[in-house]
């Protein structure tokens, strides 16, 4: 007896075809393409110090931008003492200077090229923006009746995400405690030592205050 054979087909769709291959590798099913999320990315909108003379502490602001379209978390900011100088008092007299706790504390001794880091927390969605402040003060207490102003210029980043450069965020300029004007008064060498390091540390591009960037000119140093 003689038995006939069955032939069993699968019909399967040309998915490489003109239709079915443009819209896989182009896009989805409706030929709308596919777009990729870019990653976290972060840009410094604005830098500013607060530094004047009727108020003990002094104030570095910053404020940044998430343009990525990943949610992005600041964990640390470095502050790299660039420049350190010191102002004596050259003429008699006293300027207090009362002690404090700051979140940004510098050291008041040898501290040009030492690195100061400061851990915080601030989280960024897509298209956000945030501003922070670091209230700068310094490590150790001054005697009352110290004379000294010490001038630092700092140049700061900041770490985020799992980025392997921080951002740069720039370099700022600032005075714990406003330097008195007894120390430019008169042409000896104090006095005009005391013109030269804040010319140096003002210098360039350092953003500083109002009344800090006043100063030089006012003293007879020359202007930033």
């Amino acid at each position: 007896m003689q038995r006939s054979a069955r032939v069993f087909g699968v019909v399967i769709p040309d998915l490489l075809g003109d239709d079915g291959g443009s819209a896989a590798r182009n896009g989805n099913q409706r030929g709308e393409p596919f777009t990729r999320k870019r990653d976290a990315q972060l840009e410094v909108v604005a830098l500013v110090v607060r530094n004047r003379p009727d108020e003990e502490r002094g104030q570095i602001e910053v404020a940044v931008r998430n343009i990525g379209d990943l949610v992005s978390v600041i964990n640390r900011a470095e502050f790299w003492i660039r420049d350190f100088r010191d102002l004596d008092l050259c003429a008699v007299g006293a300027y207090l200077l009362p002690s404090a706790a700051y979140d940004l504390e510098l050291p008041q001794f040898d501290a040009k090229g030492k690195t100061i880091f400061v851990d915080v927390s601030q989280v960024l969605r897509p298209n956000e923006a945030d501003r922070f402040t670091f209230r700068v003060g310094l490590q150790e207490p001054p005697p009352v009746a110290s004379t000294t102003t010490n001038l630092y210029q700092l140049r700061m980043r900041l770490y985020h995400d799992r980025a392997q450069t921080p951002l740069l965020a720039g370099t700022v300029a600032i005075a714990l405690l406003f330097p008195d004007a007894g120390m430019f008064e008169g042409r000896g060498e104090c006095q005009e030592q005391n013109r030269r390091d804040l010319e140096e540390v003002v210098s360039g591009n350092t953003v500083r205050s109002a009344e800090l960037a006043d100063l030089s000119p006012q003293v007879g140093a020359a202007a930033p």
